[in-house]
């Protein structure tokens, strides 16, 4: 998904709204948080569930993943996760150091983390295999 400079920036400015919002299981969590946040920049998103692959759109390599703008959604696979679940966390890229999510394992609400320090949590997703 290629975003424009305007709707990047209204992204995280709706996402920054959510900050501190509670996490909940059923009712709001990590793909609640993307799914409202976008809806609300006016995209729909589309539906996914934990035992699929990411739609190519949202997968990113390291480097793409490095080099993505502001506001765009990243799936990732917490490292600890020892399921055969492909992804289990969504973020959205909030400055080039940053990421803005809805967790469990970084206070249980929606905050701000460093790249860094999602990192020592989460990996990107699995990439899809090639058909």
């Amino acid at each position: 998904m290629i975003l424009s400079p305007s709707l990047s920036n209204s992204i995280v400015t709706i996402a920054h709204n959510y900050l501190g919002k509670p996490f909940d299981w059923h009712t709001f969590h990590c793909v609640h948080f993307v799914i409202e946040v976008y809806r609300e920049a006016g995209i729909e998103m589309p539906a996914f569930t934990d035992a699929g692959y990411p739609p190519t759109d949202f997968h990113l390599s390291p480097e793409e993943f490095n080099l993505m703008p502001v506001g765009h959604s990243v799936f990732f696979k917490r490292r600890a996760n020892t399921s055969n679940l492909i992804w289990t966390h969504m973020a959205i890229i909030a400055s080039p150091n940053e990421l803005i999510h809805c967790s469990r394992f970084f206070g249980c609400k929606v905050t701000v983390t460093s790249k860094i320090d999602f990192l020592e949590i989460y990996a990107l997703a699995s990439q899809p295999p090639h058909s």
